[in-house]
């Protein structure tokens, strides 16, 4: 991270006087002669001096440094005298040339390059305060993308910005920044991305609303492959940091597709050119596709549980009312084994629904549950189904009960 000193504007608030240095360069260039002034009351001035200081008074008068550390300052007011320095010396020669002449025009365009040098470097200063400082607020908020491409560039920005390099400033006023393995240009300092929230918004409201509508998507079902599309295409507009943030920055269920070792490999294969960016978007979409019809199921059994629970056990209305409430079946130790609907007609066999089939979301009219054909069926703890204990059908049950009462004697009356 840029440490506290590169997020701090430099305490010097003030701006390089290009007066002074310029001062400066004008004793080199005159070696301490008397400096021109325009006091009223001072020395008369000669044509020469006249128009030398014309030129100079064309220069542009400030540089903006506010936001530029001292290290970099120091480089920046060197080249500012020198160039004073060439200007007054291009000056007092341009005044004893002949108008138009090929040495004068030659000079003069001299002296306009040191004036554009001047403007260029003041551009470049501002847009290097500008550049750290957005740089600086991305990092804190954590915006930056952290594909390895562009954690590599940020690097690089903050070591020029926490002025890890020494800046070296050419005749046309452009900086660059000088390590020990070479030197990279202002202009050639490379630019960093964005996560791609916007189109991770859209990805996360997809899965929202696959869950909600407790659906199974799956390839071929119209909402499937209209999301598909859709992610296609916000990935084609993003360009490829959208499709490097969506692979690398975790913004889905904060789990990054990076990890998963295919994605990792299509990853490498595309930027040793083995896949071009159609073939890796279509891998990360239908890796994504993938957890969207995760997502839909288990918005489906959510769903199921729910109305099973709003009636009752879970069978159609019509059904419902042949059948009494769900109870649970528990065995000798008191543990839930299942769940059933017996009917009013003793002689229709009831709905069972073991504990795993129940917390799934299955429904009593489910076609896929366990079924009890008929009362002598039996349904517990065989080697073929050992899941419960078998229940008790209502004719067991009555028949049971009757035996009992038979066994009761009265005593005899008188």
């Amino acid at each position: 991270m840029i440490n506290s000193q590169a997020r701090r504007k430099s305490p010097n608030k003030r701006f390089v006087d290009v007066g002074a240095a310029f001062n400066q360069g004008l004793q080199i260039a005159t070696r301490g002669g008397a400096v021109p002034t325009s006091n009223p009351g001072g020395s008369v001035k000669n044509v020469y001096e006249n128009k030398l200081e014309g030129y100079l008074n064309n220069l542009p008068q400030d540089v903006d440094l506010t936001t530029i550390p001292d290290k970099y300052k120091n480089s920046i007011h060197s080249f500012l005298t020198t160039q004073k320095h060439n200007y007054v010396v291009l000056g007092r020669e341009l005044s004893q040339q002949e108008l138009g002449s090929d040495r004068y025009m030659y000079l003069q365009g001299q002296m306009t390059n040191i004036k554009n040098s001047f403007t260029n470097l003041s551009a470049k200063m501002k847009n290097y305060g500008e550049f750290k400082q957005k740089l600086v607020e991305d990092i804190r908020q954590q915006r930056t993308s952290l594909s390895p491409e562009n954690i590599a560039n940020v690097n690089l920005l903050q070591s020029v910005f926490t002025e890890q390099f020494d800046m070296v400033v050419d005749e046309y006023g452009n900086p660059s920044f000088a390590g020990d393995d070479g030197a990279i240009s202002m202009d050639n300092l490379p630019g960093y991305e964005l996560k791609a929230f916007g189109a991770a918004k859209n990805m996360l409201k997809a899965s929202d609303a696959a869950y909600k509508a407790g659906v199974p998507l799956k390839p071929g079902n119209p909402t499937y492959e209209l999301e598909k599309s859709k992610l296609a295409l916000a990935i084609d507009e993003g360009g490829r940091n959208t499709l490097m943030s969506i692979i690398s920055d975790g913004l889905i269920g904060n789990v990054k597709m990076i990890d998963d070792p295919y994605i990792a490999q299509s990853l490498e294969q595309y930027n040793n050119g083995g896949i071009s960016f159609k073939g890796l978007r279509d891998i990360v979409v239908d890796n994504y596709m993938d957890v969207l019809s995760n997502v839909s199921s288990e918005g489906y059994k959510a769903k199921q549980v729910a109305a099973s629970k709003r009636r009752g056990g879970g069978i159609s209305n019509t059904q419902s009312s042949k059948y009494y409430s769900m109870v649970p079946m528990k065995n000798e130790f008191g543990e839930i084994k299942g769940y059933i609907r017996s009917s009013y007609d003793v002689s229709q066999p009831s709905l069972i629904l073991t504990v795993e089939e129940y917390e799934s979301g299955m429904q009593f009219d489910s076609p896929d549950r366990q079924q009890v054909q008929n009362e002598n069926q039996t349904y517990g703890p065989t080697l073929e189904n050992p899941k419960f204990d078998a229940p008790k059908t209502r004719s067991q049950a009555a028949k049971e009960i009757k035996e009992q009462d038979d066994k009761i004697k009265l005593p005899k009356l008188g």
